[in-house]
């Protein structure tokens, strides 16, 4: 192409980060549903720090077999700061929070969109009439995006609009049934009839459940008190919890970094109030999150993860001064 003179666009040249719950979704008829990545490095030749990289110097090297190179300075690495390890403590899981928020009842689930809600997550909630059987199917047929299945506040099963969204369940007369449901993000062309939630009936054995109480957990804002650490809980690290740790920078420069998230498992990561992005670390191949300077500041600095599924043992947090992927999990 350059041997004939052509112009080119280059996509992406600097990728940049999809911070908050900016990051989308693709959507074609073959693959279906597609969420993006926090992370819109792209391989590009500037990665997500803005740090030139060897496929950057590869293109310049070569256009300059074409044309003269201005004589201008290179863009260099900039620092990065490693601020080594955070312990983070359980705060509120997503059903003690329910007694601090509001709620709305229907009928039938309503949608984000019925509800005023744009991102984050719904909590679904109603209680099993008289069915009892080792083998019932929970079916819930128009499914976006995500859901997590409890009864009792126990897990018991996972959804998703591109896999499974029915499930065989144990169950019991008057126990909970919730159905917390994620927004893995809006499909940024094409399709706009992406609407978020539960979208249809939900059958238990072909019966159709009614009386639901749901519950906003938009995550546009953190609205717990960040400054009580609770060192205890007695419900299951398997609930959607919230986890606050608190890291000191006492440097006089304060640097961009990578947060590594690689022992959690999915959720979504606050610093300072600044959503990071989500993480799903048991798919990949993201494994870490772009910090910039600007979201830390000098003295204390807070850090909340909203994990889904389990926290790590030691549930400590790590700073990385490189960005870890691993594209093979995409074979």
């Amino acid at each position: 192409m350059l041997d004939l003179g052509a112009n080119i666009n280059m996509y992406m040249f600097y990728g940049g980060t999809n911070f908050g719950f900016t990051s989308g979704a693709n959507y074609n008829e073959e693959k279906g549903y597609e969420p993006s990545l926090t992370s819109y490095d792209y391989d590009s030749p500037l990665n997500e720090a803005g740090d030139p990289t060897d496929k950057y110097f590869a293109i310049r090297n070569l256009l300059g077999n074409y044309v003269e190179l201005p004589q201008l300075p290179l863009p260099r690495e900039t620092s990065k700061g490693d601020y080594g390890k955070v312990l983070l403590n359980p705060q509120d899981s997503i059903f003690e929070l329910t007694s601090k928020i509001s709620s709305v009842y229907s009928e039938h689930p309503m949608s984000f969109e019925s509800l005023s809600q744009s991102t984050g997550f719904v909590l679904y909630d109603t209680i099993i009439p008289d069915i009892a059987c080792e083998s019932c199917l929970l079916d819930v047929p128009k499914l976006h995006d995500f859901a997590y299945v409890f009864l009792d506040e126990q897990l018991v099963a996972q959804l998703y609009r591109i896999a499974q969204t029915n499930s065989s369940l144990t169950v019991e007369p008057n126990q909970k049934l919730s159905i917390f449901v994620e927004n893995m993000g809006r499909i940024n062309q094409g399709e706009i009839h992406d609407f978020k939630g539960i979208l249809s009936q939900v059958t238990l054995q072909g019966q159709v459940l009614t009386d639901w109480m749901m519950y906003k957990f938009p995550l546009d804002k953190i609205f717990f008190n960040t400054s009580v650490q609770r060192s205890e809980r007695t419900k299951s690290a398997m609930c959607p919890r919230f986890f606050l740790g608190t890291f000191e920078i006492d440097h006089a420069q304060i640097l961009d970094t990578f947060l590594d998230m690689r022992r959690w498992s999915k959720g979504v990561v606050f610093i300072n109030g600044h959503n990071l992005g989500r993480y799903w670390s048991e798919k990949g191949p993201q494994y870490s999150l772009f910090v910039p300077s600007d979201f830390l500041r000098l003295g204390l600095n807070k850090i909340v993860v909203f994990e889904l599924f389990n926290a790590p043992e030691n549930r400590m947090v790590q700073f990385s001064t490189k960005p870890i992927f691993n594209y093979d999990t995409l074979q």
